[in-house]
């Protein structure tokens, strides 16, 4: 018989041992209290089930946006980059935003930061002038030294008032045998993993950085993932979040074969929620992949009011109770005959149930073309 609250003692003192803050050990603990509810049920409560939700067919166009923000709301917003994966699903094991790309004129290899950086520094305001917004990554322990070594050749990033980066914390991996922490000798580093980019909201307030934002006087982020490099700062869509006073805005796009499986927004309990796959049951799932029924996905790129994030926040104590995801895999993932673990993680989109004022933005392809594997990253070459 499994021993819950002995495992998550466990968890928590491992939590302890590598100095995670209070904040994220009581989340985790009520996200692994949560799993063994559903355990103790027999049920997977990580689901959201079709017959308790709303399909979303019609939402607001960036075709039919015609305004760009001024230089001066240009000038309080922040670019946030998600930037915690490695390339582990092409066999490389690097940050994936280090992989080469194109060569310049002058011979010099570029890879994604490169695209970034000069993207960050190129954004067209309602003035008709270029503008750049301060650019920060959400690095993960596995990504972060690298990247900012790699940072340190742009000045201008080196002499911005805030900082380049911030951690997202980190959990650990759960024996899905026992659940308690998993003890992997030949590599102690698999023992843990990321939470989640919906981890994002509580690192933005346990560090700190949430607060130095607002005191430099900067009130919205854009925030996307660093592998989608047509994810970019677009002044139309910040008017658009602004002019309609939303707190949390999120892009979508219609789906393709290529993507049917991704993540949609729906009404639930009359709010709207993010609905990844893993969060699908197996009998719901010809229904739930119709694109007739639930025609868009999200693509990971949402823009926030940063005084909303912080009221919302604050009135939850920290916790916006995200829809959990029970990810089982193996401690390696490279190698499918090692112990297979359980994975708490959120995702960032999921924030949407958290705020009153929220809207969705259907978008072309031209905004979404992230690289998951190595047939993308050849797509996106001939594209640069």
């Amino acid at each position: 018989m499994i021993k819950y609250s002995q495992a998550l003692n466990a968890c928590k003192e491992k939590m302890v041992g590598e100095k995670i803050d209070n904040l994220h050990i009581n989340i985790f603990e009520k996200y692994f209290n949560k799993l063994v509810a559903g355990k103790n049920s027999g049920e997977n409560i990580g689901y959201i089930k079709e017959e308790e939700i709303e399909p979303i067919k019609e939402v607001s166009n960036y075709e039919n946006l015609t305004k760009k923000a001024s230089v001066r709301k240009i000038a309080q917003s922040v670019i946030i980059k998600l930037n915690g994966g490695l390339a582990t699903t092409m066999g490389l094991n690097q940050a994936k935003v280090l992989l080469p790309l194109k060569d310049n004129a002058q011979g010099e290899s570029r890879n994604f930061l490169d695209y970034i950086v000069d993207s960050a520094k190129n954004i067209e305001s309602c003035e008709g002038s270029l503008e750049t917004a301060p650019l920060i990554f959400m690095n993960s322990f596995r990504t972060s030294s690298d990247t900012l070594n790699y940072l340190k050749k742009f000045k201008h990033l080196q002499e911005q008032k805030l900082p380049l980066d911030f951690l997202q914390s980190k959990e650990p991996k759960i024996s899905a045998e026992t659940f308690y922490p998993i003890n992997w000798n030949e590599n102690p580093s698999l023992e843990w993993c990321p939470p989640g980019h919906g981890d994002l909201f509580t690192c933005l307030l346990a560090t700190g950085l949430l607060d130095e934002l607002l005191n430099n006087d900067v009130h919205y982020a854009y925030i996307s993932n660093a592998d989608n490099l047509a994810a970019e700062f677009d002044a139309r869509i910040l008017d658009f979040l602004i002019s309609n006073k939303l707190s949390f805005l999120s892009e979508v796009t219609k789906k393709t074969d290529a993507d049917i499986k991704g993540g949609h927004i729906v009404k639930y309990q009359n709010r709207l929620v993010l609905r990844e796959f893993s969060q699908i049951s197996p009998d719901d799932e010809a229904e739930a992949l119709n694109p007739e029924k639930h025609p868009f996905i999200n693509v990971n790129s949402i823009w926030v009011n940063l005084d909303d994030l912080k009221s919302v926040l604050q009135e939850k104590n920290g916790f916006l109770d995200l829809p959990v995801i029970y990810n089982l895999k193996n401690v390696n993932p490279s190698d499918k005959t090692t112990p297979q673990v359980i994975q708490l993680e959120t995702a960032m989109g999921a924030a949407i149930k958290a705020f009153d004022k929220v809207g969705l933005l259907e978008i072309s392809r031209t905004r979404f073309k992230p690289v998951k594997n190595y047939d993308d990253l050849e797509r996106l070459k001939k594209t640069l």
